[in-house]
């Protein structure tokens, strides 16, 4: 049996002129995008086959660029939260980073990658190169795109069930109540029994239209039309939607007044149903609903804070989920409908809550954004 020399000794059998031509051989082999790059300044160093035919440009065309540029298409790197950069990641952690990301070539063409970042150093110890391998995952994450769009459609289709036994209520309530105009027609105007019909006709109709949308908005994926707007006037006009009882203080702290490239309606109706939970979980026994701005490294929190009932350990973890509720009215989809519009809008929505103590909503949006990034 032939033996194999310790890879201490290749030196000194292949020769040192030769070693990094084997080295480099052996980074060819590889069927993953490999890339090193330098840290301080993000500039690609090499780049092997693969990681020219993923990008669809010659590796004189990668090399020398950084990283973000080849990758990306951008002038800086990525920004959290939905794009947490695997080299800041692996500078601050000093160890190996695995992310997910997608990635785009050099027509604009998306594909994703499961991207694995290693340090370099030197014999004191100092990082001098990352190396960055990138596995192409577009096909399996497409695979898994359908399975959760077949679990979707499974979702829509309990959803029409619980539909028409939620609607039951109400649209009876509308029957009854026309039952009773058509014999008090003449009394309209001067029967205060007659008014308070046609008020609760409108609740129920009401109502009822609001479960029909929310089911409509998460069975279909309408696409965002993204104009500039002034966040704080969006804030302003879902407050002004909602109906705030007697017993709910609202406090407002705007430490900003930003511009943002967002979809009025879609946010506006995000902002209206988190604003409306808020004060439904203190709708009994009355309380504290704030509502504050912040802005960090290019990105701007809204911030719903109210001293409600809070969220139990058990449901915590459902609440994205779509049809749980624990109220005994409603579809549970608001969250899941405001947690998909944020996610297209590059932002991120974030959820803390304490039973007993209240909940704390935290909306993060982009301030400055490449409208090319959108999808939905």
């Amino acid at each position: 049996m032939r033996e194999v020399a310790p890879l201490s000794n290749l030196s000194s059998i292949v020769g040192k002129e030769n070693l990094c031509e084997l080295f480099r051989s052996v980074i060819e082999s590889i069927n993953e995008a490999v890339l090193i790059i330098d840290p301080v300044d993000f500039k690609v160093v090499f780049a092997n086959e693969e990681a020219s035919r993923q990008f669809n440009l010659a590796k004189e065309d990668i090399v020398g660029k950084r990283c973000f540029e080849v990758s990306h298409n951008r002038s800086k790197p990525c920004q959290p939260p939905n794009d947490q950069c695997p080299m800041q990641e692996l500078i601050k952690k000093g160890a190996s980073t695995v992310v997910e990301h997608t990635h785009f070539d050099s027509n604009s063409n998306k594909f994703v990658v499961k991207i694995t970042v290693h340090p370099v150093r030197d014999h004191n110890g100092k990082l001098i190169y990352v190396t960055h391998l990138s596995k192409d995952i577009t096909e399996k994450k497409l695979l898994q795109e359908k399975i959760l769009e077949s679990e979707r459609i499974g979702a829509i289709g309990d959803l029409s069930l619980t539909l028409a036994n939620d609607l039951r209520n109400p649209l009876q309530a509308i029957s009854n109540g026309m039952y009773l105009l058509k014999k008090n027609s003449e009394c309209l105007n001067c029967s205060p029994n007659a008014r308070g019909t046609i008020l609760k006709i409108e609740e129920a109709i009401h109502y009822s239209d609001r479960i029909i949308t929310s089911m409509i908005n998460y069975a279909i994926k309408n696409e965002p039309i993204l104009k500039k707007n002034n966040l704080l006037a969006l804030i302003e006009l879902a407050l002004n939607q909602t109906q705030k009882p007697p017993n709910v203080e609202l406090i407002t702290n705007y430490q900003l007044d930003p511009m943002v490239v967002v979809d009025e309606r879609m946010l506006t109706h995000v902002f209206y149903e988190l604003l409306k939970n808020g004060i439904e979980a203190m709708n009994d026994r009355g309380g504290t609903l704030r509502v504050s701005t912040q802005e960090r490294n290019g990105f701007v929190d809204v911030i719903l804070e109210d001293t409600g009932s809070g969220i139990s350990k058990q449901n915590f973890n459902k609440l994205f989920t779509p049809l749980f509720t624990t109220k005994s009215k409603g579809m549970g989809m608001s969250l899941a409908n405001s947690k998909r519009i944020v996610e297209a809008h590059r932002g991120s929505i974030k959820v803390e809550s304490e039973e007993g103590r209240g909940t704390k909503i935290t909306v993060t949006l982009p301030v400055k954004v490449d409208t090319s990034d959108f999808q939905i």
